[in-house]
């Protein structure tokens, strides 16, 4: 084969080569320059498999606000313009009549003590204004939460739970707390249904290397952190 021969073919090899070459040089994700991206898939939602025993259920508190009756007004409590701020601790606890019996213990500077923790405000109703967080450390060794909301002048109770070592944190707009259980973690979000504040989840965790089918006692820096932010002495 002389030199003229070969000359088209080579040009047809250089030609494929730079077809190849132009095809991999996309974008690095996927996507040619102009392409436009696919549209975002909507998530699916739960559909009963056995719709007409599903509807048979009976209502609890956790199917809802509709299920669930609205708090009562604190009798006693007026909440100024500025909020629950400005109200008096003590005074939302006597008129509570679940939190009552706490109103006569000090008021705790730090931990290892049984008293009324310093209050905390956050807006856990998504309404932009503050809501009243209450922590109460027992001689137990038990804390006990209340989160009041306020409107219309008014101080409303949305929320009363506790336990014990319990690590109280808010998680955006939620209420997440924690306490150690059988050697793992017990935690429980809490989240503003329009009505109150409700159990969004509730999970327990273990560490890794124990099962959590035969969980041995085990102290974690999570359950120190606990005991730390919770304890109480006499």
């Amino acid at each position: 084969m002389n030199s003229r021969s070969r000359t088209p073919l080579a040009a047809l090899v250089c030609a494929v080569l730079g077809v190849a070459l132009l095809a991999g040089c996309g974008d690095p994700n996927g996507l040619d320059r102009g392409t436009h991206a696919p549209a975002v898939a909507e998530q699916p939602r739960p559909e009963a498999v056995w719709p007409a025993w599903s509807k048979a259920l009976p209502k609890t508190p956790g199917d809802g606000a509709a299920s669930q009756e609205a708090p009562s007004a604190l009798k006693g409590v007026a909440v100024p313009e500025s909020g629950l701020a400005k109200v008096a601790v003590r005074d939302v606890l006597r008129a509570d009549p679940d939190m009552r019996g706490y109103a006569r213990l000090r008021d705790l500077t730090g931990p290892g003590r049984a008293g009324i923790r310093p209050p905390r405000l956050a807006d856990l109703t998504g309404d932009g204004r503050k809501d009243l967080v209450v922590a109460v450390d027992t001689v137990s060794g038990r804390t006990v939460v209340a989160v009041y909301t306020a409107r219309d002048g008014k101080a409303y109770r949305i929320l009363r739970s506790g336990g014990q070592r319990l690590c109280v944190e808010t998680l955006g707009g939620d209420l997440l707390l924690r306490t150690p259980k059988d050697g793992g973690e017990n935690a429980v979000r809490y989240h503003w249904n329009g009505v109150l504040l409700a159990a969004l989840s509730d999970t327990t965790t273990y560490p890794r290397n124990q099962s959590a089918a035969t969980p041995a006692p085990q102290r974690t820096r999570d359950h120190r952190s606990c005991a730390e932010d919770g304890g109480a002495g006499g």
